[in-house]
């Protein structure tokens, strides 16, 4: 009895060793099955990568470099559509001021001014949200 007991003992403990070698020699080539919306699965070996992404804003150059100059093109796109606004009000004020005033002709050119006005700022935001 005491043999029995000891040999499924080592058996246990060789079982357990071997579990623990597979167990940690195959994280290399992990898969993972994941559920699509559609219903669909799919298998992808994943990899995880760390990084700190303060340490790389701090100290990649050229990330600092084009922040600045993409901030830069933000602020110039801010101002210039920010003008055609104050552009657009100052006419509308200026016709609404006239208004009763002015002639059939004058309506006309106000309008087509303040349309002139309103597609330079469409189009000005169009090419900032392009770039």
């Amino acid at each position: 009895m005491k043999q029995i007991s000891t040999i499924v003992q080592a058996i246990l403990a060789v079982a357990v060793a071997v579990l623990f070698y597979l167990h940690f020699t195959n994280k290399a080539n992990t898969t993972v099955v994941t559920k699509n919306a559609d219903g669909t699965t799919s298998v992808t070996n994943n990899k995880i990568a760390y990084f700190e992404l303060d340490s790389l804003e701090n100290q990649y150059t050229y990330f600092k470099e084009t922040r600045n100059y993409l901030r830069g093109k933000d602020d110039e796109f801010s101002r210039r559509l920010n003008s055609l606004k104050l552009q657009y009000e100052n006419k509308l004020k200026e016709a609404n001021a006239k208004g009763p005033s002015m002639t059939q002709a004058e309506q006309t050119a106000f309008q087509q001014e303040l349309m002139r006005i309103q597609e330079s700022y469409r189009q000005t935001e169009q090419e900032g949200a392009q770039e």
